[in-house]
């Protein structure tokens, strides 16, 4: 039984993303991939739950029955909210510092201001989709954007954007040429700026609240507001990038899970959890069982 000490797992031996946070739904999954014998692995995973409840068959567990009910215990408890705080997901997969209200500029003028350089470009990106016309960087780096209309042929449209220091670093639009001359046919199919980056960051507000949205649903979503539909594997990867930005990829999640069962364990006085490896640093699958429930 685990009571909580570290566990790393070792990023080159992560199960591939199948586009959720972490996946501990192991009896749906096979129980080894190296073994080929099924009924050994159903006989070995019931020797181990049945172990497990013996164990705790013989500890002593008349403790629980000398708990006083009052809010002693309130001070040593920590909230989900406690908990999250606690973690500091305020760092590079925090969404408090991302955008998330999607907003097409009606004009792309000079002298408009950014937080970010993927704000800048996203806002840019979903005007000349809007519009229907096409953009090619030209220069883009830490501190300049320099692009211009994708036909230079037919027209001189040109835009220049910079990060001011003396705007608490945040990117200024510090030119912008001539209005678009160049005409180009509807193509309701996809669009040179229409990329998995920018479809990832026009769903982030979608799934806060609605995390299992099926990439069919983000294509219909992308046809009404720009009137173009995505290609569903476009759709896809832009809902694991989103996914992984809101709860940070399958190394975050893992690193995490001893933290998650240490709070059960905590807020939730009994409870065990015990968490099975291969080669000690590889998932494999876990059990747990809360207090209550086995007093019950």
């Amino acid at each position: 039984m685990y009571s909580g000490s570290e566990f790393d797992i070792n990023e080159s031996e992560i199960y591939e993303e199948r586009g959720v946070p972490i996946d501990l739904n192991c009896f749906n999954d096979d129980i080894s991939e190296e073994s080929s014998d099924e009924e050994d692995n159903i006989c070995e995973v019931q020797e181990r739950v049945t172990g497990i409840f013996e164990n705790l068959v013989a500890c002593d567990q008349s403790w629980i029955d000398r708990i006083v009910v009052d809010n002693s215990f309130i001070q040593f408890a920590k909230t989900i909210k406690d908990w999250v705080i606690e973690q500091d997901f305020d760092g590079e997969n925090s969404t408090s510092n991302r955008m998330l209200d999607f907003v097409i500029p009606d004009e792309i003028l000079s002298g408009l201001f950014y937080k970010t350089k993927s704000e800048l470009h996203c806002a840019i990106s979903a005007w000349f989709i809007k519009n229907h016309v096409q953009f090619k960087s030209i220069q883009s780096n830490q501190t300049r954007l320099n692009i211009e209309c994708l036909y230079t042929d037919s027209c001189a449209w040109k835009l220049r954007a910079t990060k001011s220091k003396r705007h608490g670093d945040t990117w200024l639009i510090s030119r912008v040429s001539a209005p678009h001359t160049c005409t180009n046919p509807i193509n309701q199919d996809d669009h040179r700026q229409c990329t998995t980056s920018f479809i990832a960051r026009f769903i982030t507000p979608v799934l806060h609240t609605q995390i299992d949205i099926k990439p069919r649903e983000i294509r219909s979503r992308i046809n009404a507001k720009f009137n173009i539909t995505p290609s569903y594997k476009k759709a896809w990867t832009a809902r694991g990038k989103t996914i992984k930005t809101i709860f940070g990829g399958w190394t975050v999640s893992y690193k995490i899970l001893l933290r998650y069962l240490d709070t059960l364990c905590l807020t939730n006085p009994g409870t065990v959890y015990d968490i099975h490896t291969i080669d000690s640093n590889k998932f494999q699958r876990l059990f747990w069982a809360f207090g209550p429930s086995i007093e019950g």
